[in-house]
């Protein structure tokens, strides 16, 4: 008998996709409750699947994942580049992987960002914590840098990083609070302080820095004196705060978008994804929690960028 309960334990281990690792397929034809309003990439800590959904919110695209993903982002020939603490990949429409890179023992990666000439960035956390550019081509590493932080726990060492068109690289740091600007070789160059918990830093194409605040529920931008020129909080969000100022993205019109991650509370009473414009008006929101659950990431495809998230 207890064979026969041990047996019993196993299988029900192995069918569940939160121990397993494997996630449950979503139901088809999945369509959002709600008009999505935007061509959408959609990435999440809980979702599963990558998703890409069109105007109406119907499902044009999944990808069963498993761990948390943190980035993602489509190239011009359609292939999607994806991490999800575990590792990265690059993989065509058809599923096909291109590219693959899985996290060494004790790391965990948050950033993957499309690069010209098939680049890819990614940014390991770990000890000590590494930045690495592949060629998903040739499949070779062409930079490795070390990186310098206090940060022991590699959990909260790092978020969603970038390089910067003039060749630096932009980055969050989770639990120092801060980001910092470093130069090729990984010197730190500029550093901006008093912002908790930021997420993810986009270098946009006019020189400022667009940061989601993360757990200080902001979303900022700052100008090369470190000034702020535009800041977005709950107060200026009634009936719509931030949990989480995750993945943000500036669109070519100018206004922001913001994914509100919910992720530790399971389902916050807020939307997912938030657009808002250079006054702080909400003109956009995705709210589905009946389809899909917490996002951290999201691309808008719809709408070119002014620099800083993708390279196309």
């Amino acid at each position: 008998m207890k064979y026969y309960a041990l047996f019993v334990t196993i299988l029900l281990c192995a069918s569940n996709p939160a121990i397993s690792g494997k996630p449950t397929p979503p139901a088809t034809p999945r369509t959002a409750s709600t008009v999505t309003g935007h061509r959408l990439l959609l990435g999440g800590t809980e979702l599963g699947y990558v998703y890409l959904l069109d105007a109406r919110g119907r499902v044009e695209w999944s990808y069963a994942v498993s761990g948390p993903v943190c980035d993602l982002a489509q190239r011009a020939n359609g292939n999607v580049v994806y991490c999800n603490a575990r590792g990265a990949a690059e993989i065509t429409l058809d599923k096909r992987v291109v590219w693959e890179f899985k996290a060494p023992k004790g790391t965990e990666i948050f950033t993957c960002q499309p690069l010209p000439d098939s680049g890819v960035l990614i940014l390991c956390n770990g000890t000590p914590p590494m930045l690495r550019e592949f060629n998903t081509k040739t499949k070779k590493m062409i930079v490795e840098i070390e990186i310098p932080t206090t940060t022991r726990n590699v959990h909260g060492q790092f978020r969603v990083a970038r390089k910067t068109p003039k060749g630096t690289y932009l980055l969050p740091y989770l639990s120092e609070n801060k980001v910092c600007e470093l130069d090729a070789t990984g010197k730190v160059v500029r550093t901006i302080t008093g912002i908790h918990g930021p997420f993810h830093v986009v270098a946009l194409a006019n020189g400022n820095i667009l940061i989601g605040g993360g757990y200080g529920k902001q979303v900022i931008e700052v100008a090369p004196d470190d000034s702020v020129v535009w800041k977005v909080t709950n107060e200026d969000l009634p009936g719509e705060p931030f949990h989480f100022a995750a993945g943000i993205q500036r669109l070519a019109n100018g206004n922001t978008v913001v994914a509100n991650w919910a992720g530790h509370v399971g389902k916050a009473p807020t939307s997912q994804l938030l657009e808002l414009t250079p006054e702080k008006k909400i003109i956009w929101k995705f709210n589905d929690w009946k389809n899909f659950t917490a996002m951290s990431n999201m691309q808008v495809l719809d709408e070119s960028e002014t620099g800083g998230r993708s390279y196309r």
